[in-house]
């Protein structure tokens, strides 16, 4: 029997009646199931990741983009399996599918979607909790290829212990550039931005991908070469972006930045499709430190995304 919104069991996560601290707003609840219609699915959560923009999601402050109704369940990427579809679905029961539209709401057992919304991922080849963080992946897939030919460029990854800095540190070594890793941490990273401060010789960066801002900006700017172009995907320092004005006028400085979301908008189904395709087989060689937590410890998985290069995340599974 093809089970109703009455009869199909409750929906369980984390949501938020309004914005702001996570550890004030953010709460365990469980909710009736939606029921699916025209061209909704039913997607049984497999994996999400804890990601930086979904704190700043829930505390508001992910440049004004909010849920778009309160209470909001958290969380915006992740992977799951669909288990109903609707009759004008274009994704079949069975898929297994990431999600498209950044504020679904993924901490949850479930969530019901338009089908236009997530994307079938089922021939991809690599594992849910990878899968997982395929957002990240394609992320520094579009941007190692977006900006310019990098092969042979000396390329600076400012924030290169965050989890897309490493993605797409990986992105452009498989591309042959020269890339130099600037992180808060020194394991795996070129310089730390202190390091960075007092280090001489530097070479002189055509591609600056900025996901620091601050002082290390600053000093990657001091030493840009002729027609640089600076991209900026973050600014994990919370500090100003702080740009060489020397540099910026007398070298032909080029500023541009990447934001995930609107290349989801923009970007058509073919492209998609090539990205992620681009960017499973990146995530095979694993570049991205994750931790996995099964469902009932949530809290644990989300206290240690503060102040960690390691993304947790959570196994939907109960």
């Amino acid at each position: 029997m093809r089970r109703t919104a009455a009869t199909q069991a409750a929906a369980k996560g984390w949501a938020y009646a309004r914005c702001g601290l996570p550890g004030k707003v953010l709460k365990a609840a469980d909710w009736p199931a939606a029921p699916v219609a025209g061209d909704d699915v039913r997607v049984r959560l497999l994996c999400a990741p804890i990601l930086a923009h979904d704190v700043q999601m829930i505390m508001g402050t992910y440049g004004g983009y909010k849920a778009e109704k309160y209470p909001a369940v958290a969380g915006t990427e992740g992977v799951g399996e669909v288990v109903e579809a609707g009759p004008a679905s274009s994704v079949k029961k069975g898929a297994k599918v990431a999600f498209l539209k950044q504020n679904t709401g993924t901490w949850a057992t479930e969530a019901v979607v338009q089908s236009g919304h997530v994307f079938d991922v089922s021939g991809l080849g690599i594992a849910d909790d990878e899968l997982a963080l395929l957002s990240v992946y394609a992320a520094a897939v579009v941007m190692a290829a977006e900006y310019g030919d990098v092969k042979g460029q000396t390329c600076w990854v400012l924030g290169s212990d965050l989890a897309l800095g490493a993605a797409l540190t990986s992105a452009l070594k498989a591309k042959k550039a020269k890339v130099v890793t600037v992180g808060e941490h020194s394991a795996g990273n070129d310089f730390t931005v202190d390091a960075l401060a007092s280090a001489t010789q530097l070479p002189a960066p055509k591609f600056i991908f900025n996901g620091l801002g601050g002082k290390a900006l600053r000093i990657a700017t001091d030493n840009a070469a002729e027609e640089a172009t600076v991209i900026t995907y973050d600014n994990a320092s919370r500090e100003p972006m702080d740009v060489a004005g020397t540099r910026a006028v007398l070298n032909g400085l080029q500023m541009r930045s990447f934001w995930y979301k609107r290349w989801l908008e923009t970007s058509s189904a073919a492209e998609k499709e090539a990205v992620f395709k681009e960017a499973a087989a990146l995530a095979k060689s694993g570049p991205v430190k994750k931790k996995l937590f099964p469902f009932t410890d949530f809290a644990a998985a989300f206290d240690s995304v503060y102040g960690s290069p390691t993304v947790p995340v959570v196994s939907m599974a109960i």
